[in-house]
């Protein structure tokens, strides 16, 4: 027994109780290491006298603290680290919390939530886009996860500066424009049958402007078809056209502005297959003549085909011949007439119609004719 204090005690064990009314405090030793500890300020320490907090533990690494229920023998384990970590466990390993567990400096930098040893990065308000996303499904405000098939449906606006890969869609026929592309392969083979069929099919017309010439039917420079090719509408070809096969020309007129014209045939025909009487075939060379007032022209500077005079009885835009005329109605239609002398003189006009029973010719007043055939073989 100490003065002012109460002390019982074993060989290696002691209970010593200080009796001082301010400041009492007792202490437990076991196998002489301080066991259990109170101060006068209320601290309780347990295998340490070093009280800065109302409950002081010390343990061992790896050691804690133990709940235990005495029903189940249930457990759950607060375990402290020897770097200071502490460490929770649980015999149904499960934690729960039955308030906000909140990690207040967590900064998604260097401190906060770890998950395996790995600081979460990602903030509350990012983590929260994947609250009540169902897969596959484009929700507001939250984010983007496909479902089994990798797909995602409902999405609006979609803007990227870069799309890489293959890229699969349906129809889309609100892109206007999709930039300069390298090359573009269609694998559909959907012949083009119509304006609105095939493969492609556009509203707007195509601009190339690649220069490359065409070198053969496999080789098209700019543009290759391995099949044929339709137009509804004119084609002008502003270069050499080589045609391999046949050339059917349907047209009623066919206009060839050439120097010259090479044919390596020796025979050529002329109205194939006529039939019936009137089927006549020829050749219709064209030469240069226009009205005009100064008798120029290829036509009407030739030798004259016919020299008729005219009878008096005529207007500006009339004449009548003399009896030695056709009998013929529009015998002179579309032949040229110049005026060889008088007041009209090196007037060129083209006759517009002829009527025997008056003679007349709706041309110029003129009092001699010079007529000219308007063809020559």
């Amino acid at each position: 027994m100490e003065l002012g204090k109460t002390s019982l005690s074993s060989k290696k064990s002691s209970f010593i109780l200080d009796n001082d009314i301010t400041t009492s405090s007792f202490l437990l030793r076991l196998n002489d290491s301080d066991t259990l500890y109170a101060n006068d300020s209320q601290n309780m320490g347990i295998n340490t006298k070093v009280l800065p907090n109302k409950l002081t533990i010390s343990c061992a690494d790896d050691d804690g603290v133990r709940l235990t229920n005495p029903s189940t023998l249930n457990y759950s384990l607060f375990k402290l680290r020897l770097d200071g970590t502490l460490q929770l466990d649980s015999s149904n390993n499960l934690i729960e919390s039955l308030v906000n567990l909140n990690i207040a400096n967590h900064n998604g930098t260097d401190a906060g939530l770890f998950l395996s040893g790995d600081l979460v990065l990602s903030s509350a308000t990012e983590l929260n886009y994947l609250n009540t996303v169902v897969p596959g499904t484009a929700t507001v405000s939250k984010a983007l996860v496909v479902d089994n098939n990798k797909d995602i449906t409902g999405m609006g606006n979609l803007t990227a500066d870069h799309l890489y890969g293959t890229i699969e869609t349906a129809e889309q026929p609100n892109i206007t424009s999709i930039g300069a592309l390298d090359s573009l392969i269609i694998s559909t083979t959907t012949a083009s049958t119509s304006p609105t069929t095939g493969a492609l099919t556009l509203v707007g017309g195509i601009g190339i402007s690649n220069t490359t010439e065409a070198i053969s039917p496999a080789n098209g420079g700019s543009f290759t078809s391995a099949g044929g090719g339709a137009f509804a509408k004119s084609l002008y070809v502003g270069s050499d056209l080589i045609v391999g096969g046949n050339v059917t020309v349907n047209g009623d007129t066919n206009v060839i502005h050439s120097v010259n014209v090479s044919i390596a045939d020796n025979t050529l025909l002329l109205n194939a297959g006529p039939s019936g009487a009137g089927a006549d075939s020829g050749v219709l060379s064209h030469r240069y003549q226009t009205d005009n007032n100064t008798g120029v022209g290829d036509v009407v500077n030739d030798a004259p085909k016919l020299v008729l005079a005219n009878d008096t009885d005529t207007s500006n835009n009339q004449i009548t011949f003399t009896g030695a005329a056709s009998s013929v109605d529009n015998y002179y239609t579309n032949w040229w007439i110049r005026v060889a002398s008088g007041a009209g003189i090196n007037q060129v006009r083209r006759i517009s119609g002829y009527t025997h029973l008056w003679q007349i010719l709706f041309q110029i007043m003129l009092q001699q004719l010079i007529c000219f055939s308007r063809m020559r073989i």
